[in-house]
């Protein structure tokens, strides 16, 4: 009995390892296919053709950077904090309102004042004015010394670890033992006079990107608190006073009770452009074939917390799982046949030179934590073993180092996949200069 299991432990072993040894045979194979057919690889050859990728590292390295400039503005910009205030208190627990103003000066004036609010998904990059114009502190905030005791709201900008900017001047909200409103509408209490333009743009490509909404005593070791909370959601307002502008806000919770306390008024509001990569990808069904169509997909990022993957075309028949930053997120033999029609594991899609349509789109859905700079997508294959009836081994085809042999390439959305068993050109694939010059 023991030599039994002994046998069929040894057994297992060789066959995971034959199994091993033919996929390393196959890549092997490939490799030495794409040298004889392209050429020797210039060992700084990158495999991201992509003209958004490089022009976004590009203006990193022009010297741009973050930024928040203040601008001192007029005195509570005529009065808007005194129009709107009463819209964004209903706001902070309704989703709209409809309401009736009154504006008491020398004369006394009455507006009708509507507003919508809705929470949504934060996105970090971006350039705007941002103008705080309304703080709200609760009541017993600092219960037994709040006449001395002055408390802070922040907003921060942290990227690549080290680097922290300060996006809005410090609000001081005095620790009270009321509930109480800072905003333009008493004097002295203007908190909307400096606004901030800010820039996060150049950061697009950064690394360990957060935006920290929190706050600070004045007492003690002046640790901030809630630091490490990242902003994940905001809160948006939209308010309009009769025939005015309609003015949009965001609200920030800065003591982590789920409701904003730091609202500012926001302008000239740009996001960056969205960017899409195509990536083509081989699955070493064959180990001549370039034809980079096994897998097609585009991934979309609109830098509104918003990302999105389309499968455009599988010439492979073999199982597959797409990768974004390391999660599944589609799967041939799982997701396939939920379509309509539905899609085999062995079925070739949209990659025939009689029927291919370059705008098809086999399947949409959402996806997260794509980093286009970092093309941090995988393929998982499942590969059917010669040496076995029903056997197969499971690899992942990564994005390629530089100046190794792809298996996967990433270009704009304007570049076609080629059809079934045309191989990509020579000169597309090994991106050699070209020393003409056009006339």
């Amino acid at each position: 009995m023991l030599s039994l299991a002994s046998c069929s432990k040894n057994d297992v072993f060789d066959a995971e390892q034959a199994a091993a040894n033919e996929i390393a045979q196959k890549k092997t194979t490939f490799e030495n296919n794409f040298i004889k057919m392209y050429g020797e690889i210039d060992p700084n050859q990158s495999w991201d053709f992509t003209s958004n990728v490089n022009a976004s590292q590009a203006r990193t390295r022009t010297g741009e950077t973050v930024g928040s400039t203040m601008q001192h503005e007029s005195d509570n910009f005529f009065g808007y904090c005194k129009k709107e205030f009463e819209a964004i208190e209903k706001l902070q627990t309704a989703n709209s309102c409809d309401i009736t103003v009154t504006v008491k000066g020398y004369n006394t004036y009455h507006y009708h004042v509507t507003g919508t609010a809705t929470d949504k998904t934060w996105n970090n990059f971006f350039s705007a004015k941002l103008t705080p114009s309304y703080a709200y502190i609760k009541a017993q905030q600092v219960p037994t010394t709040y006449a001395t005791v002055k408390r802070y709201y922040h907003l921060d900008f942290n990227y690549n670890g080290t680097t922290k900017k300060d996006m809005v001047p410090n609000i001081n909200v005095v620790g009270r033992k009321d509930a109480y409103w800072y905003d333009g509408r008493l004097s002295g209490n203007i908190i909307c006079r400096n606004s901030c333009l800010i820039t996060t743009l150049p950061a697009e490509n950064a690394s360990n990107v957060s935006w920290n909404a929190y706050y600070t005593d004045e007492t003690g070791d002046g640790t901030p608190h809630y630091n490490d909370k990242a902003i994940t959601t905001y809160r948006e307002y939209k308010v309009k006073v009769d025939n005015d502008a309609e003015h949009t806000y965001w609200g920030f919770d800065c003591d982590n009770d789920g409701t904003p306390d730091l609202i500012c008024l926001v302008r000239d509001l740009q996001f960056p452009d969205p960017i899409t990569k195509r990536y083509m990808i081989e699955d070493l069904g064959t180990t001549d074939d370039y034809d980079f169509n096994d897998i097609v997909v585009d991934l979309t990022d609109d830098f509104k917390g918003n990302q999105t993957a389309i499968i455009r075309a599988m010439g492979g028949t073999l199982d597959f799982t797409l990768n974004v930053d390391g999660k599944p997120v589609w799967t041939k033999s799982v997701d396939g046949p939920k379509l309509t029609p539905a899609i085999n594991v062995i079925d070739m899609v949209n990659t025939a030179s009689n029927n291919t349509n370059f705008t098809k789109v086999i399947d949409q859905f959402p996806v997260s934590g794509w980093i286009p700079s970092a093309n941090n997508i995988s393929v998982t294959v499942t590969y059917k073993d010669a040496t076995s009836e029903t056997g197969s081994t499971i690899y992942t085809i990564p994005f390629p180092e530089v100046g190794k042999v792809p298996m996967m390439f990433a270009t704009d959305p304007i570049v076609n996949w080629m059809y079934e068993r045309d191989n990509f050109p020579e000169w597309w694939l090994n991106n050699h200069s070209d020393d003409t010059t056009a006339e």
